[in-house]
């Protein structure tokens, strides 16, 4: 198994906050320190690990050496509307969260589309990082992606 590294810290503390930074700032991280997985809101990011290497912390990319086979039009729409699915259910709760914080005065807002733009507006920046790509060439395709769409 070959591993990639992608931060390194000195600390729990800096290594949740490397991770952090290499997710765009994500704020639903959890890393199990014995087992080295490391998990979001939707789960175990897979082919990624934190371990210790002598008085380091290490966050790794693990490169499988199995080939894996290319994946299809129908499961990429399959898999994306899955996505979008378990987005839609988050963003929801977003906005429940919004209405009830006390940040907004729902008295100053006519009955039109202001507000809950504002709201929906509000949680597509938070939830943006809820399925951020888990790899640089990801990130990088994504942003390539971003100019035809």
């Amino acid at each position: 198994m070959k591993t990639k590294l992608l931060a390194s810290a000195t600390s729990h503390k800096g290594i949740y906050a490397a991770i952090q930074k290499y997710y765009g700032g994500s704020p639903f991280l959890t890393i199990n320190y014995v087992t080295g997985v490391v998990e979001n809101s939707l789960g175990v990011i897979k082919g990624v690990r934190v371990v210790e290497k002598g008085k380091r912390l290490r966050f790794e990319q693990i490169e499988e050496e199995t080939k894996q086979t290319a994946i299809t039009k129908e499961q990429a729409t399959k898999k994306a509307n899955e996505l979008i699915d378990n987005s839609a259910i988050y963003m929801k709760e977003l906005v429940t969260k919004a209405l009830s914080c006390g940040a907004l005065n729902i008295d100053d807002y006519e009955d039109d589309f202001t507000l809950p733009r504002i709201i929906v507006h509000a949680a597509l920046e938070t939830s943006k990082f809820q399925n951020r790509p888990n790899t640089l060439k990801g990130l990088e395709e994504s942003k390539n992606l971003n100019l035809f769409i």
